[in-house]
C-alpha cells in the first residue's frame, strides 16, 4: 500500500474509534 492509503486507513480507524468512544489509538 502507498503512504496515502496508509494515512487514509489511519484516519478511518481514528473516526471509527472516536465514534465508538474509544478515543485515539496509537
Amino acid at each position: 500500500a502507498t503512504r496515502l492509503d496508509w494515512a487514509c486507513a489511519v484516519r478511518a480507524e481514528k473516526l471509527i474509534f472516536e465514534n465508538a468512544g474509544g478515543g485515539v489509538v496509537a
